[in-house]
């Protein structure tokens, strides 16, 4: 008697197991919305100007592709080769008045065809960061912005603010040696430590590279369904994925009942 509950208990959770594993439906968050279709397709589509890698966008961002299940991984668009992003690097140099210290941060689009052909290369100004020399504590920190940051509870500390649109910024040198430069925006994702080579270096070009493919910004990209309701999005370097901490709700996506 023992053996047959046990059993039946075993076949019913293989049941639920399996129930948990369909992702068919609908799900979203707060940046976006995708679709799970019967036939294996997908739609995707965001809810703000962005693509799935958070690169501003004039438009709306669509997309519609293919997915399998594997377990609980769900892999969209496998078939398409994973290509990179972008990348970003810091030029210094010694230029000019040796008192002054320039700085210039480019944001340069480079847009590619299905066969991987370029159609196109936009260099942009960065709209918006947080520049420190030396130490980013916070009260030694600039925001250089075209627009004033809105000031309201939820803004959190806003440093001191330079509101411009010039292409090339130049202040006068606190610093008689430049060891480190930090620099933090939308377009880095977080704000990177940059080492100077050449203390002496009064010259600093940013450059942030995005790489935009218009066949498919979604390349093999891995969830985990972590229950029937509820799909994580956020795989770490470690092969796990994130589900909790600040800003949780960005790592998932829940279905649409």
């Amino acid at each position: 008697m023992k053996i047959i509950i046990r059993l039946t208990f075993f076949i019913i959770c293989l049941i639920s197991f399996g129930q948990n594993k369909n992702p068919v439906g609908e799900f979203e968050n707060n940046q976006f919305k995708i679709k799970f279709n019967d036939d294996n397709t997908f739609n995707y589509a965001s809810k703000y100007f962005q693509d799935p890698i958070g690169n501003n966008l004039q438009d709306k961002y669509i997309e519609s592709g293919k997915w399998i299940l594997r377990g609980d991984t769900i892999i969209l668009n496998q078939d398409l080769t994973e290509r990179s992003y972008g990348h970003y690097d810091l030029i210094e140099d010694e230029i000019g008045e040796k008192g002054k210290v320039y700085f210039r941060f480019n944001l340069i689009k480079t847009k590619y065809n299905e066969n991987d052909e370029i159609l196109s290369i936009d260099t942009l100004q960065i709209e918006k960061l947080d520049l420190a020399i030396n130490n980013n504590d916070k009260k030694n920190r600039l925001r250089i912005s075209n627009y004033p940051t809105t000031r309201c509870a939820f803004a959190g500390y806003i440093p001191k603010e330079l509101i411009t649109d010039k292409r090339v910024f130049e202040f006068e040198k606190k610093d008689n040696l430049i060891h480190k430069i930090y620099i933090g925006s939308y377009e880095l994702k977080k704000t990177e430590e940059f080492i100077i080579k050449n203390p002496n270096s009064n010259s600093f070009v940013l450059n942030v590279y995005q790489n935009i493919y218009e066949n498919a910004m979604i390349r093999n990209k891995k969830y985990l369904m972590l229950n029937k309701n509820t799909i994580l999005i956020e795989q770490k370097p470690n092969g796990k994925y994130k589900k909790d901490g600040m800003y949780f709700e960005y790592y998932q996506i829940k279905r649409n009942k």
